[in-house]
């Protein structure tokens, strides 16, 4: 088994020397960066699966309480799309 550190060994490499065409790929983790992405997207697109499953809940907060919105759709004729939806209250 090897150290991976992210310092003298780093985990996208070790992800592009396994990944192949074909292979599936499952991934358990807090995070996911956009640049981690970016750096493997060539080896990420020949894969024929990709599972990733966040395993805390990083965007959300207990605190947060959803917000009730209200909305009244246009029905009239001649309007365009952003007229038709409009918020109130």
């Amino acid at each position: 088994m090897n150290l991976i550190d992210n310092i003298n060994t780093r985990l996208g490499d070790e992800l592009k020397r396994d990944m192949e065409r074909g292979n599936k790929l499952s991934i358990a983790a807090s995070t996911f960066s956009i640049y981690a992405f970016e750096a493997l997207k060539k080896e990420l697109k020949e894969l024929d699966e990709l599972r990733f499953i966040f395993t805390s809940p990083v965007f959300v907060s207990d605190s947060l309480k959803p917000e009730m919105r209200e909305y009244y759709v246009n029905h009239s004729e001649g309007f365009t799309p952003s007229e038709a939806l409009t918020e109130t209250g």
